[in-house]
């Protein structure tokens, strides 16, 4: 398997392709396209972050995590949300590996 997963591979197939059969060509491809993957790669970063820091501000420190089921039904679902306007997830979600599974 590829590092990143099977999403990663459909965002980058150059690299993808440069990794498992070592095509110059295609590693160059990717390195043209990279910097059009900062934005959607810092999207994907800050939305994880927002979460991370939700969640210690919400249980900080040595706080044992309890919620009732509906708060964390609502917690959830807002986590869900979030994640699925990333665009790394859209496409991953869409990714032929993603659908056979």
């Amino acid at each position: 398997m590829l590092p990143g997963g099977p999403g990663y591979a459909l965002l980058t197939p150059d690299f993808a392709a440069a990794l498992a059969e070592g095509q110059p060509q295609a590693f160059r491809n990717f390195l043209l396209k990279a910097p059009s993957l900062f934005i959607p790669i810092g999207e994907a970063v800050g939305v994880i972050r927002h979460i991370d820091s939700f969640w210690r501000f919400r249980f900080p420190g040595d706080v044992k995590p309890m919620m009732e089921a509906d708060e964390a039904i609502e917690v959830l679902h807002d986590f869900e949300s979030t994640v699925a306007g990333v665009e790394f997830v859209q496409k991953a979600d869409k990714s032929p590996q993603r659908m056979a599974s």
